[in-house]
This record gives structure tokens, C-alpha cells and sequence, in this order.
């Protein structure tokens, strides 16, 4: 189920490609990939292991390490479906030559959560 939504995402094209800014510091990376991440719902939370080539772009297929999902069957796959195109839509990232040299081809686990709203008594 999870590895169809990943083909389907990754197949379509990276319209919304970050190429504007260059990215030059590993701490920039998960803000930038954050900031493609729209989730429908909250309560929910997915590692993604992925690698960067030394343009920015992401390498092989990403592979889901964990999932803690929260709703209904259709909550859940739109929750992993927004974390793989969040990964879609904002690579390739705009490495510097000195960080696409020193990232490429390492994993990364990106963690995409979204806790559930607290209730105030």
C-alpha cells in the first residue's frame, strides 16, 4: 500500500522543485522539506530514510522506517501520501557544492509529526 503511494508520488514531476535559495548548512535541510509538508490530519508521525546525490536531488525510492498513524484508512494513507510529496515537491534542493559534496549519497531519516491539537478544560 505505502510503496504504491511512494511510485505514484515520485513519478510525478517536481513542479514545485526549491531552486531558488542555495542551501549551504546541513541544519537547512529539514526546514526546507518542512516547509512542502501539508498534512490533512494531525495525530500522526512517519520516518522517511532517503539519500541526496550531490545536486540535491533525492537518490533510489525513500523507504518509511516507522509510522505511528492516527484515523481511518483514508486519514492514514493521505498522511503518508503528504510526507512522500513534501520529499517530491521540494527537491531538488539547491545544494552548495561543499554540502552536495558532503551529503551525498549518506541516509537521512526525516520526521514528519503532527501532534494532536490539546483540549483546553
Amino acid at each position: 500500500m505505502f510503496r504504491l503511494l511512494a511510485v505514484l508520488v515520485f513519478t510525478a514531476s517536481s513542479a514545485l522543485a526549491q531552486t531558488k535559495k542555495s542551501i549551504d548548512k546541513l541544519t537547512a535541510i529539514a526546514p526546507a522539506l518542512h516547509s512542502c509538508f501539508h498534512p490533512a490530519a494531525a495525530g500522526s508521525e512517519i520516518t522517511v530514510m532517503f539519500t541526496f546525490n550531490r545536486k540535491g536531488e533525492v537518490f533510489g525510492k525513500p523507504r518509511i522506517t516507522h509510522t505511528t498513524l492516527a484515523g481511518d484508512e483514508e486519514a492514514r494513507k493521505a498522511f503518508v501520501a503528504a510526507a512522500l510529496k513534501a520529499l517530491a515537491d521540494c527537491t531538488p534542493l539547491n545544494f552548495s557544492d561543499a554540502l552536495g559534496g558532503g551529503v551525498a549519497g549518506r541516509p537521512f531519516f526525516m520526521r514528519f509529526t503532527v501532534r494532536p491539537a490539546e483540549t483546553r478544560t
